[in-house]
């Protein structure tokens, strides 16, 4: 999206610096005089504010009938060029001789489109640029504004930790209705970064990226995502809500970490960092909660499910298998 703009605005500046070889333009009426700053850009339905993507600048009319544009596109330094217009009724035309740009101007406000991408501008200090401002900025959310990042997954009723499988993410809101999101899969080197808009009323928050739009609830500075039937949970950075269910997630590595055994039997093994192993088999990465822990083992991914309870005094563990018998093994 960024490269489309980005494009579009190195069209709009070629042509308007070509006009700098051309005469001065005829007089025009002084009440179009003036600085007009970017406001939005719009593509593929979604708008954008003056800024995001470093995209940013202003077109200048003067009373001599020539102008200026000055262009930031993020990719280099300022571009500024000169030239000339004129305005019939609501429509501008930008004319070098060879080609023409055609933009309206109505109330204050310019509106340009070039190679897909439409850019809105409106004269500095008019009550149209102000309502334009407001509007722009009201979208989203101001106080939900903030990085949220994965703390879980879900799929099949089974919660995973971020990182796990190299799955790892977050959603960052941002002002006047934005969004990126970053995720890791593992499926490449490259993390994927999207863009989009977002909009929320109540606890539903609506993310549109230009083709297609997603539901997701927010609540308590946590984002629950739900796509190709896994649950994804994202908490806002620093929160209290966030401290909480990473405590919850990591709750069960606090309440196993250590050397297990049955005399004779058995050794199961769990490490602080999420790792364990029963005897001389395989090693197996595990998380769960409370009551129920999941045993993952990397050859082949599969999972192991153990119910378990704890002695009151975390001397022993009770593991209850499929068959329904009880395994105890001491703290060693």
């Amino acid at each position: 999206m960024k490269n489309h703009a980005k494009r579009a605005l190195a069209i709009l500046l070629v042509c308007v610096m070509a006009l700098s070889l051309a005469a001065c333009g005829a007089k025009v009426d002084e009440a179009v005089v003036g600085r007009y700053s970017l406001i939005t850009y719009s593509y593929m339905g979604l708008e954008f504010p003056a800024g995001y993507g470093d995209i940013d600048g202003y077109i200048e009319l003067k009373k001599s009938g020539t102008l200026t544009v000055q262009l930031t596109t993020g990719d280099d330094d300022d571009n500024i060029g000169s030239g000339k217009f004129s305005i019939e009724g609501t429509t501008m035309t930008i004319d070098d001789g060879d080609d023409t740009l055609t933009a309206t101007i109505e109330n204050n406000v310019i509106t340009l489109e070039e190679g897909g991408v439409t850019f809105v501008f409106a004269k500095d200090g008019s009550d149209e640029a102000a309502a334009l401002i407001d509007a722009r900025d009201a979208a989203g959310d101001e106080a939900a504004i903030g990085r949220y990042s994965l703390i879980t997954y879900s799929y099949e009723d089974v919660d995973f930790p971020a990182g796990y499988g190299d799955v790892d993410g977050y959603i960052e809101l941002e002002a006047a209705g934005m969004l990126s999101i970053q995720l890791t899969t593992g499926d490449s080197d490259d993390d994927d970064v999207g863009t989009g808009a977002y909009s929320i009323e109540g606890t539903t928050m609506t993310i549109d990226d230009g083709s297609d739009t997603l539901t997701a609830t927010i609540e308590n500075n946590v984002i629950t995502l739900e796509e190709d039937d896994v649950t994804f949970r994202f908490a806002r950075d620093g929160s209290d809500e966030a401290a909480a269910l990473i405590e919850a997630r990591d709750a069960v590595r606090t309440t196993l970490t250590g050397t297990w055994a049955v005399e004779g039997a058995l050794t199961l093994v769990f490490r602080e960092d999420g790792t364990g192993q029963l005897d001389e088999n395989e090693p197996f990465v595990f998380f769960g909660s409370d009551s129920v822990v999941y045993l993952v083992y990397d050859s082949d991914n599969t999972t192991e499910t153990l119910r378990y309870t704890l002695s009151e005094d975390g001397s022993a563990l009770t593991i209850t298998t499929d068959d329904g018998d009880d395994i105890t093994l001491q703290r060693q």
